[in-house]
């Protein structure tokens, strides 16, 4: 597998910028460079698998999920590990916060996306498709929902309540990235071909 050097994620409410490299993890001001906080815990030297992130919508957490099957929580301001939360047998390819920050939810290249209690560190739901190698996740604006993509094309929605899936689309080819809109009307998926854009019905 190739490295990249580093990664990078923006924290748009506070104007920082979350950067990862093979020797450190930090948060810092992206127009000064001025590093706000060394994040504890970072990946140990070379090997580090890739590793995906997200800022919750208070600015106040950073969630990381890595192919060595590692999901951590850090809190900005300190740079804490709030939650480190193990399945050393996935290979985890995306992570998101629910909207109100109290859920959790990663998706793996094995077929297994996982929601969190933030909180606790309990397992809510574990939703199961052996057939899909998930790409991305993302909640629905009021965190009712959980929309998944796949290398395979597909893109489901399940309800986390019950982890049920109540929608699939299917597209013909790979799907990389999924969103839901913010009014929950519309659902959009990236391919290599373009954007797919799905119109919503809420009963």
């Amino acid at each position: 597998m190739t490295h990249m050097d580093f990664t990078a994620s923006i924290l748009p409410q506070e104007h920082l910028l979350h950067r990862a490299s093979r020797h450190t993890e930090c948060v810092q001001e992206p127009d000064t460079g001025k590093v706000r906080q060394i994040l504890e815990d970072p990946p140990k030297g070379l090997g580090e698998p890739m590793k995906f992130y997200t800022f919750n919508s208070s600015s106040a957490w950073l969630g990381s999920a890595s192919w060595k099957g590692t999901i951590k929580i850090w809190d900005i301001h300190t740079g804490k590990v709030l939650q480190a939360l193990e399945s050393k047998d996935l290979l985890w390819t995306s992570c998101a916060f629910s909207p109100n920050g109290s859920l959790f939810a990663a998706t793996s290249w094995n077929g297994t996306v996982k929601v969190w209690d933030i909180h606790t560190g309990k397992v809510l739901q574990t939703l199961e498709s052996q057939k899909n190698s998930w790409t991305s996740c993302a909640f629905s604006p009021d965190g009712a929902w959980l929309t998944t993509s796949s290398w395979e094309g597909s893109l489901k929605i399940w309800e986390i309540s019950n982890g049920t899936c109540i929608a699939a689309f299917y597209a013909s080819g790979p799907l990389k990235w999924c969103a839901f809109c913010s009014d929950e009307s519309t659902l959009v998926a990236a391919s290599n071909r373009g954007l797919y854009f799905l119109d919503l019905v809420k009963k």
